[in-house]
């Protein structure tokens, strides 16, 4: 087609730098990688991957060819960066939807991460939580859905309903396994404002302590309809070219940014 063949190593050996960032922001090491889950936990790991791509592109196309970088930087100016809102999206330990029009936080020491499956959170310590939709309406009462819709491969403990912000919900306590270890949950389930059942999973390795359980109630409690102007603030990040002056420096690009956390990694990332 006429392109360089090498940019197919450096576009992996980026899809690694940024595998590495986030997995930095999101605080987890490799045992959180397999609760979390990203990128490369369903492709092969990269470093070879890269050293291959290098050596066929400088075996079988030694001479240069065209990278089109007007047209790439053309077509980068303005593209959407990140969560897109339609999915939700995530600030510190907030989540916020603005089609759902829900919102909710998670516990302390928790870094979330959002799919358009779930959302996942872990602290680093072997406490973990899930946070999706039932997949089907559910009618009845929360706590029968629970046993009988959910956890339904074990006998749930001290099932109970709740009122979550003038909403039904349940709670109940099982067992689940998190990164092939056994662990503690506590299974819950809110109905929102739309008629939805949204659940909330929570579990840690070692076992819930009575601070463990405060901690998870008061996120589940923590569960809201998101207002019309709140929604209305999440606007997507988006690229911007900007050309460099006499005089710039890197820092004075990253001052520019609108980066929560470490804005001067993910400049020299981009």
């Amino acid at each position: 087609a006429g392109y360089d063949p090498d940019a197919m190593a450096t576009f992996l050996a980026t899809l690694q730098a940024n595998d590495a960032y986030e997995q930095r922001q999101a605080g987890k090491g490799d045992d959180d990688g397999q609760i979390l889950g990203d990128w490369f936990r369903s492709h092969p790991r990269t470093p070879e991957r890269v050293d291959r791509a290098a050596a066929a592109a400088s075996a079988a196309m030694p001479a240069a060819r065209a990278t089109d970088r007007p047209d790439l930087l053309a077509a980068v100016d303005g593209l959407l960066y990140g969560e897109d809102p339609a999915q939700g999206v995530v600030r510190g330990r907030s989540f916020q939807h603005p089609d759902l029009k829900i919102a909710f936080e998670a516990p302390p020491g928790f870094k979330l991460q959002n799919s358009p499956a779930a959302v996942v959170g872990t602290d680093g310590r072997g406490r973990v939580m899930v946070f999706d939709m039932a997949p089907k309406a559910v009618a009845g009462d929360l706590r029968g859905y629970l046993q009988n819709g959910w956890a339904t491969r074990q006998q749930l403990q001290n099932l109970q309903s709740l009122d979550v912000n003038g909403q039904p919900a349940a709670v109940g306590f099982g067992r689940v396994a998190v990164g092939g270890q056994p662990a503690q949950a506590m299974f819950s389930a809110v109905r929102g404002q739309d008629g939805r059942v949204y659940r909330f999973l929570f579990a840690g390795t070692g076992g819930l302590d009575n601070g463990d359980v405060a901690a998870f109630e008061q996120s589940l409690r923590s569960f809201r309809p998101l207002t019309a102007a709140e929604a209305a603030t999440l606007r997507p990040a988006r690229l911007e070219l900007v050309p460099v002056r006499a005089g710039d420096t890197v820092d004075t690009f990253v001052r520019q940014m609108q980066v929560d956390e470490d804005p001067r990694a993910l400049f020299v990332l981009l």
